[in-house]
């Protein structure tokens, strides 16, 4: 399980080793709290580097892993299809990089009787 003290240990992250520890987790519960915490670090990185990310890639969307920028497209499709061809079936980071806060709303599904 990821804690809040190996959350602190920015230093010793490593989003390899994670991914490694979500195919070896033996609860869904567990995997999807390391997942979360990818996602979660992944936040912080862009959001630590807001106004740099923002003068480069504006109106863009960015793949984050391991703390860095390893592509980026202002069409998400094309970026998410090279990125998993390149990564692996694996949990990355990929925000759009706007001035502007973009908040996304979806139906949740329900149940027809």
């Amino acid at each position: 399980m990821v804690n809040e003290e190996e959350h602190e240990k920015k230093v010793e992250y490593n989003e390899d080793d994670l991914v490694k520890r979500i195919s070896s987790a033996e609860s869904w519960e567990e995997k999807e709290k390391l997942r979360e915490f990818i996602i979660r670090h992944g936040k912080e990185f862009v959001s630590n580097r807001k106004k740099d990310i923002l003068e480069k890639y504006n109106g863009m969307h960015i793949a984050v892993i391991n703390d860095t920028i390893v592509d980026s497209d202002s069409n998400y499709s094309s970026l998410a299809n090279r990125v998993f061809k390149k990564y692996g079936d694996r949990t990355i980071y990929i925000p759009y990089i706007s001035e502007k806060e973009i908040v996304s709303k979806a139906p949740s599904p329900h149940v027809v009787r």
